[in-house]
């Protein structure tokens, strides 16, 4: 008996210490960004595990892409650029960013108030640390999901002031446990005077999803604006636009446009459908499933000449 109640309780303890959660399969991010230039947005995405020092790691790829305003016109939209891919492991409550050929931690989701994180010794050989200063439950599709809310610190717990010159971590100072830091991938465990990307960083979480997770929007924010895209929406263009939006069965477009190429992609920037010389009789949408799509026209020399979102109904 006293066996049996032992294997359950090394049952119990495993289960409670995995039972965080973290982003699963399929996981997608957007962010937001504006400061040091053009303002734009980011999608991370988690496309793969991998195996990296023994350790089953998840890839996710970060592409970004930057708008310029315009007075009285659309933004310039420009392409999207990739970024580094980024490699994180979980392991219990905590995940792990694999940075100069070593694992750092970037944060902890079951955190209590006054815990102090070292998060690993920076290219200057100085520690960053930060220190949790409240934890809060936020519901997200029905789950209350934690926040934790984490300040810049010294080693003993001091807080950074902008006066010391000490290494200060990027990480968002609000992480959550399903979500990760809101401020984006491209923050984990750098320090200001360690910025080296195109894009700039990401400064203000938009949306997420997963494959057992239907995506949230924060604050009815456009998740995908141009990232999804490559160039001007269809708005922008008055000569060719997508009729009806939303739509059920078929979907139209004006002026009677003929085409080489359309390219029809889900949420995830996967390919759904492609249609090939087709006239403007309507394009069968019927066996897609209801969402939000975007999808590209090109000509028979692969230029693409328009691009929009729709929604299946």
């Amino acid at each position: 008996m006293k066996k049996v109640l032992f294997i359950l309780l090394i049952s119990t303890l495993a289960n409670a210490q995995n039972n965080f959660r973290w982003a699963d399969s399929a996981a997608v991010w957007h962010h937001s960004y504006t400061g040091g230039g053009p303002p734009g947005y980011q999608k991370s995405s988690y496309v793969k595990d991998t195996v990296i020092n023994n350790k089953f790691c998840q890839k996710i790829n970060i592409e970004c892409q930057n708008a310029w305003p315009q007075f009285n016109a659309p933004p310039i939209v420009g392409s999207i650029q990739n970024l580094s891919p980024c490699f994180l492991y979980k392991s219990n409550d905590s995940v792990f960013i694999y940075r100069n050929n070593s694992f750092y931690l970037s944060f902890k989701t079951n955190a209590t108030i006054g815990e102090i994180w070292d998060l690993g010794e920076f290219e200057s050989a100085a520690h960053a640390y930060v220190k949790v200063d409240s934890v809060y439950y936020q519901n997200y599709n029905g789950l209350n999901l934690r926040n934790i809310h984490v300040t810049p610190c010294k080693a003993n717990g001091e807080i950074v002031l902008p006066t010391d010159t000490v290494p200060v971590s990027l990480i968002g100072n609000i992480i959550n446990e399903k979500f990760g830091p809101l401020s984006g991938f491209s923050y984990l465990n750098f320090m200001y005077i360690n910025i080296n990307l195109y894009c700039g960083v990401p400064n203000y979480f938009l949306c997420y999803e997963d494959v057992n997770f239907p995506i949230i929007n924060d604050n009815g924010a456009d998740c995908f604006n141009w990232i999804l895209t490559n160039s001007n929406d269809i708005e922008k263009n008055d000569k060719i636009y997508l009729y009806p939006n939303p739509a059920n069965d078929r979907i139209y477009f004006s002026n009677n446009t003929l085409y080489n190429t359309l390219n029809i992609y889900n949420n995830i920037g996967q390919l759904e459908q492609t249609f090939i010389n087709s006239n403007n009789s309507g394009i069968d949408i019927s066996l897609l499933s209801k969402g939000f799509y975007t999808y590209t026209i090109t000509d028979n020399k692969q230029n693409i000449i328009a691009n929009g979102k729709f929604i299946k109904e």
